[in-house]
């Protein structure tokens, strides 16, 4: 088998391994303003995850259970709310998501800088990418206008930067799929 050179999942975020979490959407423009007719996405809720997908990522994490964490940015209604999340990996991760409808949600995180690694984990050069990640949330329950269950996907997309060995992939993702519940 040959010697593939992977992305790490290990970012240089306090040298936490960076989550699975991924999704597949759009980048959205919009403005903060409350959108009465969206449901409301608010509090703590427990999150499972799972990856769906891995293309020349290097990654150790598991499934299960974490913390995501929903501040909506008005007063009241569906509105631009920030999602601080815990990973698989149990690094932090800050998301701006946006309605994009009454039941959507859209969003996106820069993750900082990655690694590129071999096939084993050894890293071959440091600093070879640049992380970000697009989420797609469906709101799938809805009680008084306050979300109270939620799935989507989430896509990480490793950008190779200047000056990374061209020997690294030049664009590795990963997927992974969510569902949650808040009471």
């Amino acid at each position: 088998m040959p010697n593939r050179k992977f992305v790490s999942v290990a970012t240089h975020l306090g040298g936490i391994a960076l989550g699975v979490m991924l999704v597949v959407g759009a980048l959205m423009a919009g403005t903060a303003s409350a959108t009465t007719s969206s449901a409301r996405l608010t509090g703590t809720w427990s999150v499972y995850s799972k990856r769906t997908a891995a293309v020349n990522v290097y990654d150790t994490s598991k499934p299960g259970y974490r913390p995501w964490t929903f501040a909506p940015k008005c007063a009241t209604g569906g509105c631009t709310t920030q999602l601080n999340r815990t990973s698989l990996g149990n690094s932090h991760q800050t998301f701006t998501l946006k309605p994009t409808s009454a039941t959507t949600y859209q969003g996106t995180a820069n993750l900082g800088i990655g690694d590129c690694l071999s096939n084993n984990g050894t890293v071959v050069a440091k600093n070879a990418y640049a992380v970000n990640a697009v989420m797609q949330l469906s709101v799938k329950k809805v009680v008084k206008g306050l979300a109270t269950s939620i799935a989507g996907t989430i896509r990480f997309n490793y950008t190779r930067r200047p000056g990374a060995p061209t020997n690294c992939a030049k664009s590795p993702y990963e997927t992974a799929s969510f569902h949650g519940t808040h009471s």
